[in-house]
C-alpha cells in the first residue's frame, strides 16, 4: 500500500451617519438593487459549494478542515453584505450616499477577501460567479459616485485620499486599499518596521490625536499573528492587513465567568467593530459556557499549560479539557487523533435512523470522507474515465484471537505518525527480520489466493472477501482494514485507478486489468505487496503497460544493495518507463516498513527526485512503481481514497517488500513455486 489553520474571516463595517448625509435618489436604486441581487446569487453559490464540500471532501486532514471553515466564513460575509444592501434599497432611514458607498465598498472588499482566501487554501472550482460580483459592485459604486460629481474610475481616487485634515470623504478606501500605493496613518509590524508592534498601541496613539484626528483613521497591520485582545475605542477606524491568511488576529484569553465569554472575544468594544479588510480574525478561545480556570488546563498533546483551544470543539460545545493545546504545532501534530472527537460528537447528535444512514458499518452504500461516511447516492464528480464507483459492503469482522494494530478499533494510527522512524531509517534486528520473513510469506500466499479467483464476472468485493478470509486463516490482520478509516481488507485498482481502489459491487469485465494490493500484520510487523492481473482477454496496449511496470520493478530491485542511493531507484524506473512510451506517477511512493506500516525511507519512483540517504544492510522498504499509459498526473475520487489517472487512461502497479542484505537484496515477498502462472513473460 502506497504512502503519501482554521481560516476565519470577518469583514464588518461601522456606519456613522450625520445631518449632512444626502439621501440616494430613485435612479441610484437600480444599480444597488442589481448589486444586491448579485450578492444573493454569490451567497447561494457559496452555500451550495459549502454543502458539496462538506459532503464530498476529505475532512480528515488539518488543511481540508481549515479550508472548509474559511468557506463557511465567506458565507457569513455574503450574508452580511446582502442584509446591508437590502436595507439600502428598502429603508428610507438607511438611504444615503455615505452608507451606499460604505456598504458597496465593504461588499467589494469582502468578496475580494473571500476569493483570495479560498484560492490560497487550494480550492479548485469555477469562481466566475463571484468574480462577476466585483464588476457589478464597481459599476454600482461608479453610479453612486456620479451622483456626487465624481465620474468613472475617478471615484477610486476621489474616495481614497487620506490626509491629516478631518475634511473629505474616504469611504472608497476599503475597496481600493493597496499596501504599495495607499497610505495609512499608523503601521503595525511585529518586526519593528512599523510605527508600533501591537494593534492596541496604534489605537491608543490614534485616540491621543485629539482635534488633529482625521475623519477616518487607517491602521495598516503587516503580516503576522497578533495575539491580543483589540480594544477598539474609536469610531471611523479602518484596519487593513496583508491578506486573510497573512495578517491574523487571535485572542487566547479564557473566560472566568460561568455566564459566558464576553472577556474572551478578540474585539472588546461597546459599539460595532471598525471597518476591516484583508484581516483574519481568529476566535481561538471564544464560545462555551462552562467555566474552566486557565491554570487547570493542560495541552492534550504534551501536557504543558494550554493557551489555545480547538475551534471545532468550541463550535460543537465540547469540553475544553480534551481540546486545549499549548501551541499551533501541538494542535496540528495531534490532528490525526483529535479529529475523531469531532466525528463522534457529530454522530452522537444524530437520531438512530440518521446514524444508520451515515455509519461506516452500514453496507452497500457509496463511500465518502475516506471511509468515515456512506451515502445511498453516487457522489457527483467529473469522472476522468469510464469507471464508476459502486456501493460497498460493510466492514468485515476480525476474530478476537488475531493481534490487532492500534488503528483497528477507531481508524486512527497512534504510534506511527509521531514515531522517530518517520525520519530515521531503521536497521532491523535479527528477530525483526525473521518476523518480517514470516509475515511477508503470509502476504504472498494471500495475494496468490486472490489471483486464483480473478475472472470476468467476479466483484472486487468478492476478491476482498478472499483476501480477508485467507489473512485471518493465517492468524494475521489485514493491515489496510480501518487504517485511516479505509473500509476494506485490500485495495483493488481497476483500469484507470492508480492505487487505493476500494473493493465494491462492480463485476470485473473481460479486458479489464486489476491491481490487488495486499498488506498483512503478523507478530507485530507488516508485509506489503501487489500485482496487476489480466481479466480475460486483454488488449495489447494494456499487456505492454503491465509488462513494462513489472520490468520497472525488477530493474529497480536489481540495484538494491548496501551503499546504493535511494534516489537512484526513481532514475532506473523513469528511464525504462519513458523509453517504453509511458509515464511515472509522482504523487505516491514506496516506503519503509516493519513494526510500522509506513515509515522512512520514502522511495520516489520518478527521475530527479530528492530522496536522501543510502541503503544499509538490515533496512526494509517497498518499491512499488505506478506507471500510466497517458499523463502521470492523478485525481482523487470523492471517496477520498481512489486515485485515478487525470486523463482516464490505464495504470498498472507492482510492489515487493525488500530486505537489504550484506551482499545485495532479499525479496521478502518473492513469488513461490506454488504461485499461479498468470504472467506470460515469466518463464517457469
Amino acid at each position: 500500500m502506497t504512502s503519501s489553520l482554521p481560516t476565519f474571516l470577518l469583514v464588518v463595517v461601522l456606519v456613522i451617519t450625520n445631518a449632512n448625509d444626502i439621501s440616494c435618489n430613485q435612479d441610484e436604486h437600480e444599480p444597488i438593487q442589481t448589486a444586491r441581487f448579485e450578492v444573493s446569487k454569490v451567497l447561494n453559490w457559496a452555500k451550495g459549494l459549502k454543502t458539496m464540500y462538506d459532503f464530498e471532501s476529505n475532512l480528515t486532514s488539518f488543511d481540508s478542515y481549515r479550508a472548509g471553515f474559511a468557506l463557511s466564513q465567506c458565507v457569513m460575509i455574503y450574508k452580511l453584505s446582502e442584509r446591508r444592501l437590502t436595507r439600502l434599497v428598502s429603508s428610507s432611514k438607511d438611504r444615503s450616499h455615505r452608507k451606499a458607498i460604505t456598504w458597496l465598498n465593504a461588499a467589494l472588499a469582502g468578496n475580494r477577501d473571500c476569493l483570495d482566501g479560498l484560492e490560497r487554501n487550494g480550492f479548485s472550482f469555477d469562481t466566475k460567479v463571484a468574480r462577476n460580483l466585483n464588476i457589478i459592485l464597481e459599476k454600482a459604486l461608479d453610479s453612486v459616485a456620479d451622483e456626487q460629481g465624481v465620474t468613472g474610475r475617478g471615484r477610486i481616487e476621489a474616495f481614497s485620499s487620506i490626509g491629516t485634515s478631518s475634511k473629505g470623504p474616504d469611504w472608497g478606501l476599503l475597496g481600493s486599499w493597496n499596501p504599495q500605493s495607499s497610505k495609512a496613518h499608523f503601521v503595525v509590524a511585529q518586526d519593528g518596521s512599523g510605527n508600533y508592534n501591537t494593534i492596541n498601541q496604534a489605537i491608543d496613539a490614534a485616540s491621543n490625536l485629539g482635534l488633529n484626528r482625521p475623519n477616518r483613521i487607517v491602521i495598516y497591520i503587516k503580516s503576522g499573528v497578533y495575539n491580543e485582545q483589540v480594544n477598539a475605542k474609536l469610531t471611523n477606524l479602518m484596519l487593513v492587513g496583508d491578506g486573510i491568511d497573512r495578517t491574523i488576529i487571535t485572542c487566547n484569553k479564557y473566560s472566568d465567568q460561568s455566564g459566558g465569554t464576553p472577556e474572551s472575544a478578540t474585539f472588546v468594544q461597546p459599539l460595532p467593530p471598525p471597518t476591516s479588510a484583508n484581516l483574519n480574525w481568529r476566535f481561538m478561545m471564544a464560545g462555551g459556557s462552562d467555566s474552566v480556570d486557565i491554570q487547570t488546563l493542560s495541552c492534550a498533546k504534551c501536557g504543558k499549560p494550554a493557551h489555545l483551544q480547538c475551534p471545532k470543539c468550541v463550535e460543537l460545545k465540547l469540553p475544553r479539557e480534551g481540546a486545549a493545546f499549548c501551541s499551533q504545532d501541538c494542535f496540528k501534530s495531534s490532528w490525526g487523533s483529535h479529529k475523531s472527537v469531532h466525528l463522534k460528537a457529530k454522530l452522537s447528535s444524530l437520531s438512530s435512523s440518521e446514524q444508520d444512514a451515515v455509519s461506516p458499518t452500514n453496507g452497500w452504500l457509496y463511500c465518502l470522507k475516506k471511509g468515515q461516511a456512506r451515502t445511498p447516492k453516487m457522489p457527483h464528480f467529473d469522472w476522468t474515465g469510464t469507471l464508476r464507483p459502486y456501493p460497498i459492503s460493510k466492514m468485515r469482522e476480525v476474530p478476537a484471537h488475531v493481534e490487532l494494530p492500534d488503528w483497528a478499533s477507531d481508524g486512527i494510527p497512534k504510534i506511527e505518525p509521531n514515531s522517530n522512524l518517520q525520519h530515521v531509517v531503521e536497521i532491523k534486528t535479527p528477530d525483526q527480520i525473521q518476523r518480517m520473513r514470516e509475515t511477508n510469506r503470509i502476504a504472498r500466499e494471500v495475494l496468490d489466493a486472490a489471483a486464483r479467483v480473478i475472472r470476468p464476472g467476479i466483484t472486487t468485493d468478492e476478491i476482498d472477501a478472499v483476501v480477508h478470509e485467507a489473512t485471518i486463516a493465517a492468524g494475521a490482520y489485514p493491515s489496510p482494514l480501518n487504517y485511516h478509516f479505509f473500509p476494506k481488507s485490500c485495495c483493488t485498482s481497476v483500469n484507470e485507478v492508480i492505487c487505493h481502489g476500494i473493493p465494491d459491487a462492480r463485476k470485473l469485465e473481460d479486458g479489464d486489468i486489476v491491481n490487488v494490493d495486499v498488506s498483512v500484520y503478523y507478530k507485530g510487523v507488516h508485509g506489503d505487496l501487489n500485482e496487476t492481473f489480466f481479466v480475460g482477454t486483454v488488449d495489447e496496449a494494456s499487456q505492454r503497460l503491465v509488462q513494462c511496470t513489472y520490468e520497472c520493478l525488477e530493474k529497480a530491485i536489481a540495484i538494491v544493495k548496501p551503499g546504493a542511493r535511494f534516489r537512484d531507484i526513481g532514475e532506473i524506473i523513469n528511464r525504462h518507463a519513458t523509453m517504453s512510451g509511458f509515464s511515472v506517477v509522482k504523487s505516491y511512493c514506496g516506503h519503509g516498513i516493519g513494526e510500522l506500516f509506513h515509515c522512512a525511507p520514502n522511495i520516489p519512483h520518478y527521475a530527479r527526485n530528492k530522496a536522501v540517504g543510502i541503503m544499509k544492510a538490515g533496512q526494509t522498504f517497498t518499491i512499488e512503481p505506478m506507471i500510466n499509459a497517458g499523463v502521470w498526473r492523478d485525481r482523487m475520487w470523492p471517496d477520498g481514497w481512489t486515485a485515478v489517472t487525470a486523463d482516464g487512461k490505464r495504470s498498472a502497479q507492482f510492489e515487493h517488500t525488500l530486505l537489504v542484505t550484506e551482499t545485495g537484496v532479499e525479496v521478502l515477498t518473492a513469488r513461490l513455486p506454488s504461485s499461479p502462472d498468470v504472467f506470460p513473460w515469466i518463464k517457469s
